[in-house]
């Protein structure tokens, strides 16, 4: 049997934008094409969006990836939006995502962590990044 093995270490970045748009927000289609595109920059393809919407208090898209995913969540009560990434394609992994989210989202403000992961290791190292 042929398997695709995966690499113990991994990032998870995730992305707060501040001071979005209620209809930056709703734009659940806009949202999806960010997520494919950061997906295809970082080598990978969407297998499939789930969507939990609920337009007065946020929605949830999950783009899920093959042993990755990129995660949205919209909350319109404070204009943010909150997107994490899982990756553990290679050393660039997730700053794709991260750029792409800030250029076609328009913000205020930007908030990105950085945090390597070690499948194998007892607890993970936090790195902040700046962008």
């Amino acid at each position: 049997m042929d398997y695709d093995l995966a690499n113990p270490l991994g990032r998870e970045f995730t992305l707060i934008l501040r001071g979005v748009e209620r209809n930056d927000l709703a734009n659940f289609e806009a949202i999806k094409r960010a997520i494919s595109e950061a997906a295809r920059a970082e080598g990978m393809s969407v297998l499939k969006f789930g969507i939990n919407e609920n337009k007065n208090n946020g929605t949830t898209i999950v783009g899920i990836l093959n042993r990755s995913h990129i995660l949205v969540h919209t909350f319109p009560e404070f204009r943010a939006m909150y997107v994490s990434m899982y990756t553990s394609k290679g050393p660039r992994e997730g700053q794709s995502m991260v750029r792409i989210f800030t250029k076609y989202v328009p913000h205020t403000e930007v908030i990105v962590t950085d945090r390597r992961v070690d499948l194998l290791a007892s607890s993970g190292t936090l790195a902040k990044l700046s962008y």
